[in-house]
């Protein structure tokens, strides 16, 4: 497991400030071991930054050395509400999850996440060790927002966005 939090709710603000979270996983045992890159979990997690720059957010979760078969790149598996949000102008936000060899979902969301960017780029880029590698949304989750959302709906704010979103998962599907 590289970095991440399981219980509790989490708000990470750094005002003007990047937020960078990187999480390497060195987990060598196969099976059922945990080998997170990075794990949002608990009861809900924010993290924002009104960064005017397309580094604003960047959360990078690297299992490719994890040979368990719980080795997502990024987990986001709270008990409620995820939210990634750059609220700065040009703000951008950078997800980049790297499986292990014997994980089929290199991005996993498993709760409704918001991952908004006030004009900057939001870039998902989704790469796996396992062929079948892809992103999964659970069907319980309800959502993954990109871009913006109404207000009522999270507590860091983007309504409107002219943001450019990739989202790359290469030959794997979605």
């Amino acid at each position: 497991w590289g970095v991440g939090w399981y219980s509790g709710a989490t708000l990470i603000n750094s005002g003007t400030g990047k937020v960078a979270i990187t999480g390497v996983a060195q987990q060598t045992n196969t099976g059922t071991s945990l080998g997170f890159g990075v794990e949002m979990g608990g009861s809900g997690t924010k993290i924002t930054s009104a960064r005017a720059s397309a580094d604003a957010i960047s959360i990078v979760g690297n299992s490719a050395a994890a040979a368990s078969s719980y080795a997502e790149g990024i987990l986001i598996g709270s008990s409620g509400t995820t939210e990634i949000v750059a609220t700065g102008v040009g703000g951008g936000v950078t997800l980049h999850p790297a499986a292990g060899v014997n994980e089929p979902e290199t991005l996993y969301v498993a709760d409704p996440t918001y991952v908004l960017a006030n004009g900057g780029a939001i870039n998902i880029t989704a790469l796996g060790g396992n062929s079948a590698a892809n992103l999964r949304i659970d069907a319980d989750s309800d959502r993954l927002i990109l871009g913006s959302t109404a207000a009522s709906n999270t507590s860091f704010d983007v309504t409107s966005s002219s943001s450019n979103i990739t989202l790359d998962v290469g030959s794997r599907g979605l």
